[in-house]
């Protein structure tokens, strides 16, 4: 199956069970590392000692990452075609871009071959999404 994201086409299989596994697996590893990030930015308060230094390397390192685990299911330079320079985990529609993706993904599958580990994954983005939306 293909799709195309910004003028950039993906190769998808989501009729291989591995494949869906590993889907599953990158949702909830991207979901952790964007909860990491969060708690790692609470702690680099301004007014601490290089707080602005360590929380940017913190953000750039987490995005390389979180980029290679991508193109490492999705194909090598998915994230840099359809992203640019723009972070994966900056925020767009009150979700992070990578969870735009994903979700993008996640709904062409057939609801009984979705992974089911990454379901509580995709509430928890798509909740924040909805309740954000009625607060602006």
């Amino acid at each position: 199956m293909a799709f195309t994201v910004n003028d950039v086409e993906i190769i998808f299989a989501p009729e291989d069970r591995a494949y869906r596994e590993a889907f599953g697996a990158l949702v909830c590893e991207l979901d952790a590392m964007q909860e990491a990030l969060r708690r790692t930015q609470k702690k680099c308060r301004p007014g601490r000692r290089n707080a602005g230094h360590k929380s940017y390397e913190v953000f750039t390192s987490m995005d390389t990452e979180m980029r290679v685990k991508l193109d490492a299911l999705l194909g090598g330079g998915i994230c840099k075609a359809i992203f640019g320079t723009t972070p994966v985990m900056a925020s767009a529609d009150h979700a992070p871009l990578w969870f735009n993706l994903v979700e993008g993904l996640y709904s062409s599958m057939a609801p009984a071959g979705r992974p089911k580990d990454c379901d509580a994954v995709i509430m928890k983005y798509r909740t924040k999404r909805i309740a954000r939306k009625k607060i602006s």
